[in-house]
This record gives C-alpha cells, sequence and structure tokens, in this order.
C-alpha cells in the first residue's frame, strides 16, 4: 500500500479552533495583568442579554469589563481579505442567498451597540490592496475616503447593513485587525509574557491552554472569572516540594557558631522569613 502524504481535510478546520484558543489564552493574559478592568471571559457564547432565538455572529471571544462593556471578537485564520470576500453571499439548500460576514457581524454588531467595548476581527490573513488602502491604523475602514474613493463599495456597505447611518456607525466602530502572529508565534509571544509579568510555570500556562481547549469543545460553555483563571494557570496550587532526600555521610557544616545562629533564628517565630539563596549542593539544608 501506498504511504504517500494524503490532504488532512480537516486541518484548517482544526487550526482555527486551536489559532481562537491561542487567542484566548492572550486574552486570558490581559485579564490577569489587569482584573480590576475585567470580570469574566467567554468562549463561543451568546450573551445572556442577547435576544432569544436570534443567531450571533461575533461568538468566539467576549469579554465582559469591569463596568460592564463587553469586547467581542471573531477569530479566523482565512488568508486573503477583500471587499468581496467580506460581501460574498453563498446559497442554502433552497437556493436563497445567506447572509455575508458583513451582515452577520452588523446584525450582532447593533443588537449589542449600547454595551459594546469594541468588536472585532481578528485574523491571521490581510486584506488585498484595494482593502489595504482604506483600513486605518486602528484598524477602521475609512468610510469618508471609502465613500469619496469607491463611492460602490460603499454603497455594497450601505445596501448590506441597512441604511447609510447604520453603514457609518458600523464603519467607525468595528475593527479589522489583519496581519496577527501565526499560531506559533503567538503562543510564544503570550507565554513569554505570562513568565516574564506574571511569572507564570510553564506546566501552569499548558494547563490553562489545555482547558480553554477543552473549554471550546464544550456545548455549554461557562464565563471564566479572574480566580478561576489564575487557579488554571495553577498559580494558586504550589507543587509539593519534596524535602525527603540523603544528607551526604561526609557533609561538613562550613561553620559551626553560624549554624547554630542560623538555626536559632529559623525556630525564633518573631524574626520573620529567612531566606537561603545559594548553587544547587552547596550546603543550604540546616542540619
Amino acid at each position: 500500500m501506498s504511504m504517500e502524504q494524503r490532504r488532512n481535510i480537516s486541518s484548517s478546520l482544526r487550526t482555527g479552533f486551536d489559532y481562537q484558543t491561542v487567542w484566548a489564552f492572550r486574552f486570558c493574559f490581559e485579564l490577569l495583568s489587569n482584573p480590576e478592568k475585567f470580570k469574566w471571559i467567554h468562549l463561543e457564547t451568546t450573551p445572556d442579554e442577547y435576544p432569544e432565538g436570534e443567531p450571533f455572529f461575533l461568538d468566539d471571544i467576549v469579554v465582559r469589563h469591569s463596568d460592564d462593556k463587553v469586547g467581542m471578537y471573531q477569530v479566523k485564520i482565512t488568508a486573503d481579505w477583500s471587499f468581496e470576500e467580506l460581501f460574498k453571499q453563498d446559497k442554502n439548500k433552497k437556493g436563497d442567498s445567506k447572509d455575508s460576514l458583513i451582515q452577520k457581524w452588523s446584525k450582532s454588531f447593533f443588537k449589542y451597540e449600547g454595551q459594546l467595548f469594541e468588536a472585532a476581527l481578528i485574523s491571521i490573513g490581510t486584506g488585498d490592496t484595494e482593502l489595504s488602502n482604506f483600513v486605518t491604523k486602528n484598524g477602521l475602514i475609512d468610510s469618508k475616503k471609502l465613500q469619496k474613493e469607491r463611492p460602490f463599495i460603499y454603497g455594497r456597505f450601505v445596501d448590506q447593513i441597512g441604511t447609510e447611518a447604520k453603514a457609518k456607525r458600523f464603519l467607525d466602530a468595528f475593527q479589522f485587525r489583519f496581519g496577527q502572529p501565526d499560531i506559533d508565534a503567538l503562543e510564544s509571544e503570550t507565554r513569554e509574557r505570562f513568565f516574564e509579568s506574571l511569572r507564570a510555570t510553564a506546566s501552569g500556562m499548558t494547563n490553562l491552554l489545555f482547558e480553554l481547549q477543552k473549554e471550546i469543545r464544550k456545548e455549554h460553555t461557562r464565563s471564566l472569572s479572574i480566580e478561576m483563571i489564575r487557579n488554571l494557570c495553577e498559580f494558586d496550587r504550589p507543587r509539593h516540594l519534596n524535602q525527603e532526600f540523603a544528607v551526604p555521610g561526609d557533609f561538613q557544616v562550613f561553620d559551626v557558631n553560624m549554624h547554630a545562629d542560623l538555626v536559632k533564628e529559623i525556630q525564633n517565630k518573631n524574626t520573620g522569613i529567612q531566606v537561603f539563596v545559594g548553587n544547587p549542593g552547596a550546603g543550604k539544608a540546616p542540619i
């Protein structure tokens, strides 16, 4: 039987979920770094306040701020973006047109507009030359420039969103964060931030990533509070340090009098914390 390589048809789908997981990992870092600014993060969710029975299209990551404003994020690994990609309407089985991405995102955006902190598309992909020409440094599509230089495209936004006023409000607020780091770079960078800023352990970060991955797979997901994220990252579960080790028979006390004084200080509960610093094998354990 031939062992030639065959295309993994589920690769892009799995990578998409993995990318979403790593972005959730990054948002968890933001929550832990600024606990006073946030309440929770929720993955694959429809907010409780959202109208019952209506589809929600900014559901990949939802972050609740301490003032009850929410950040809503759609994460995609799509490689290339264009106006056509945003406006494209596929057909359903009956031959009717489905909603485009712009229609889906704008509908969810306006249902939650009054409570939004921000709403954004996050993607590895970049916009083509035409689209990139109208995306500002803040990730917004410049509606005034678009209306002046590409009135037809501006008109398509108006047609798909519903009214010119709503189209302008959407374009002036919804962010298109193109050109984000790939999954490996993002995870590596986030791990470094966890370690440098929060002194997280490698096992704690791995456990958090694993639990986020499990959360995304659940049929009913939950809001993860700051405290829950801390526990998943093992900040409050220090590992036991094994003290059962043999002292070599030829061990020599470095200074008998100093050793006796140190032991006396350790046994005196009123002296506070005593810290011993030294290279491995230097003899830090008092006998």
